[in-house]
């Protein structure tokens, strides 16, 4: 399959950066918008599923796709993508640059072999395979290694994105207290509602942890694998106990070296 991902790489980088120029473009024009908050869909939504869904059709015509926006594509195959046309609708929908899009290729037992993300207002996009994380921009003509050893470790917990998952109330009992406890503790406190504009916060030195709550959206498999790559480790919360965050697919994104220091802000030990 290494090979496969291997010839994978520079295509869909380049499918995913016309996916994010579509988006990018898509910020200063008049939406269509259906649905309502917490489903909100739109015309962009619905464009850039159509043209990553043709695009992953036309380089792997016999894999199954999921995507956000449409019926599975199911060819019966082990490996499968998952696609999240465009990550932060909700943001899209009043106009708020904080958008994102993205593909993650899994095997039969869901474990990420290729992960791509775009961000549209910086013109680029993340690529990780099973070892190694790449960035692509329009300058660049084929997606650049970066090693992950290259990436500094944060210098403390400063900065932290928290993301509430689709499913959780604004309400959220768990979610209002850690935004109170991070908030008492850490230097800011970002709340994007796109969890691929955070992993490129991540990446670019903007955020130094991510703590999700109820977080299992179609861009998840592609987040987490790229924050793996750049040295990220995953803790998953725990939802039974004292301690309890209250809900599944909870976990922080944190670097090794500041995870004992995060736990102790959040109130959980790992």
């Amino acid at each position: 399959m290494s090979t496969v991902v291997n010839a994978l790489l520079s295509p869909v980088a380049d499918l995913m950066l016309l996916v994010g120029e579509h988006i990018r473009r898509s910020l200063s024009s008049r939406l269509h918008i259906t649905g309502t908050d917490g489903s909100v869909v739109t015309n962009v939504d619905l464009d850039a599923d159509l043209m990553i869904r043709r695009g992953l059709e036309g380089l792997t015509p016999d894999l199954t796709i999921l995507t956000e926006e449409a019926e599975p594509r199911d060819t019966g195959s082990k490996q499968h993508w998952v696609v999240d046309p465009v990550d932060g609708t909700q943001n899209l929908a009043i106009g708020l640059p904080l958008v994102g899009a993205s593909v993650a290729l899994l095997d039969e037992n869901d474990r990420c072999l290729l992960a791509v993300a775009a961000d549209p207002v910086g013109g680029r996009v993340l690529v990780a395979d099973a070892t190694t994380l790449y960035s692509r921009s329009w300058l660049d003509g084929t997606p650049r290694p970066v090693a992950a050893g290259n990436l500094p470790a944060p210098a403390g917990i400063r900065r932290v994105g928290l993301l509430r998952g689709n499913t959780l109330a604004r309400d959220d009992a768990e979610f209002t207290r850690l935004n109170e406890v991070l908030t008492r503790s850490v230097s800011r406190v970002l709340q994007t509602r796109s969890p691929i504009v955070d992993v490129f916060l991540l990446f670019g030195g903007g955020l130094d942890a991510l703590v999700c709550l109820g977080c299992d959206g179609y861009e998840m498999p592609a987040v987490v694998h790229l924050a793996r790559r750049m040295g990220f480790d995953l803790v998953p919360g725990p939802i039974d106990g004292p301690e309890a965050w209250g809900h599944p697919f909870s976990y922080t994104l944190c670097h090794p070296a500041n995870q004992d220091g995060l736990n102790e802000i959040i109130g959980w030990a790992a």
